[in-house]
């Protein structure tokens, strides 16, 4: 895991909370996909994190399974994770497993993987509707689109062709 800021999350919790917790938090940004059996990966936001869990934020409060696998798309980790308490779109993770997925992974965390390996480019697009650039607002270019030139078959396309005319004439001249 890359080092971490030593900024503390807990500083506005009380003092009361503070003592509970077994490892510091440090406030992070990074984008994540909760998986999940048997359902499709939900997209969120690490807020904080410590070596015993996270602090993540949903895009909205969807119906998670108690334990799951929180995906660190910029690190690379996967946890193994059980939900310890939900409070409207956040949830706090408690860490079972961690692994890295940069190598081989489990056999179990190959939804986790894909997804690490599918989503890990693009995170920030996948997180927030995607906007038009504004130079796609701006009128269309004056006349007619340009022409395409006329589509050629491959060269696979025209052998495959050809075969088939000949057994289509052979399957003719034996009737």
């Amino acid at each position: 895991m890359a080092a971490l800021s030593p900024v503390p999350a807990t500083a506005e919790l009380p003092e009361s909370v503070r003592d509970k917790r077994r490892h510091p938090r440090v406030l992070v940004n990074r984008p994540c996909r909760l998986v999940q059996p048997k359902a499709a990966p939900t997209a969120g936001t690490i807020v904080d994190i410590s070596a015993g869990g996270a602090r993540v934020r949903l895009g909205r409060a969807d119906a998670l399974p108690q334990q799951l696998v929180l995906v660190d798309l910029t690190e690379g980790l996967a946890f193994e994770a059980e939900i310890a308490w939900r409070k409207d779109t956040e949830i706090g993770l408690k860490f079972l497993r961690r692994h890295d997925l940069k190598g081989l992974a489990p056999a179990h965390l190959l939804a986790a993987k894909t997804v690490w390996l599918r989503d890990r480019e693009q995170p920030a697009a996948q997180l927030r509707p995607a906007e038009p650039p504004p130079s796609t607002l701006a009128r269309p270019p004056a006349g007619p689109p340009p022409e395409l030139p006329p589509a050629r078959p491959s060269p696979a396309r025209e052998a495959a062709s050809a075969l088939i005319q000949s057994w289509r004439g052979r399957l003719t001249e034996e009737n």
